[in-house]
């Protein structure tokens, strides 16, 4: 389990991080979710011991290590590029951390083999990191930091580098290997479809700030701020025209999420008459741009008959599921 008590950070006189309290669990996959800039790796770092925190606390398992050396915190830290030696085998790199730490010959050898094993690339052990492919570089980048006995691990963006078919199937991978073994995750990332499709939980955080702790379905079904509504998953800011049409009160901000925008059919009552301004084909979905009441809207729906001669400048009828619609009051 990992606590941040009231911990804040300060760069010279800048303060990036907020005193920011945060408990996770042990065995969770928990995810540090925001823009480039935000702070999620300033966070991530703060843990590992590279960054000191100006106030607060951290502990780790109940032991306070906020003054702890990286070293002393039996915590692992998975980079972007792995950081494996090449001109060391797999067996090798990982242990050698072990080596560092003067352990017996006999030891490492058993501790070794018995992570290699866990992690399904004892076969490759005589190898080295160019002959391995990504995602057996990511179990050996694991295994390094599981060999030292840590049961907590850090991700600083480790997709982040790679094309979009490797990075979905590196996400599986990187899911599959914490359920198996059981180790504590913390996952930076800036993308909001790798958050909520791994994560147990996940903070939101804008501008150095928490904004939001919940599942990927509280996040983004039950948006506590208009950022976060904003920010995992697409959302349509409703407009003041549309808004008045609706009923909607005013004074506060209103948001809908494309999805539960959809078409209707030709001389529905209820319905609002829109112009296509774009469409995106995305396979099995396609993403339409509207103007409404000279405001713009978009609306995600399936692929199929109702779409595939849309064009631009096409009329179209639409019904907005106003039970979806999230609201939000504006700041004084």
């Amino acid at each position: 389990m990992i606590e941040l008590d009231d911990v804040s950070i300060r760069y010279g006189r800048h303060e990036v991080i907020s005193p920011m309290s945060l408990r996770i669990e042990s065995g969770e996959f928990f995810t540090l979710l925001g823009p480039s800039g935000c702070g999620k790796t300033t966070i991530l770092r703060a843990i590992a011991g590279f960054v000191p925190v100006a106030s607060g606390r951290i502990t780790v398992d109940g032991t306070d290590v906020t003054d702890f050396p990286a070293e002393k915190r039996n915590v692992g830290m998975v980079f972007q590029n792995y950081a494996l030696f090449p001109h060391m085998t797999v067996t090798e790199n990982v242990a050698f951390g072990l080596r560092v730490a003067r352990r017996s010959g006999k030891e490492i050898s058993r501790a070794v083999d018995a992570v290699l094993e866990a992690t399904g690339i004892k076969q490759h052990a005589g190898k080295k990191p160019a002959e391995l492919s990504g995602g057996q570089q990511q179990r050996v980048a694991v295994a390094r930091s599981l060999v030292m006995g840590t049961q907590v691990l850090l991700f600083d963006e480790p997709l982040s580098n790679l094309d979009a078919k490797v990075r979905e199937d590196m996400r599986h991978e990187i899911k599959r290997l914490q359920r198996d073994m059981g180790f504590t995750a913390v996952f930076v990332t800036h993308d909001q479809e790798e958050a909520l499709s791994m994560s147990s939980r996940l903070l939101v955080i804008n501008a150095g700030h928490a904004e939001q702790v919940g599942t990927a379905r509280e996040l983004y079904e039950s948006p506590a701020t208009p950022f976060v509504c904003q920010f995992v998953g697409a959302a349509n800011e409703i407009g003041r025209n549309v808004a008045r049409v609706l009923g909607l009160g005013a004074g506060k901000r209103h948001f809908i999420r494309p999805e539960h925008v959809t078409l209707a059919a030709a001389g529905d009552a209820d319905s609002m008459q829109a112009t296509v301004t774009d469409v995106d084909y995305l396979g099995s979905m396609t993403r339409l741009f509207l103007e409404v009441l000279g405001e713009p809207l978009q609306c995600l729906v399936l692929s199929g008959a109702a779409v595939r001669n849309l064009n631009i400048g096409q009329d179209v009828n639409l019904n907005l599921v106003c039970e979806r619609i999230l609201s939000f009051n504006e700041p004084p």
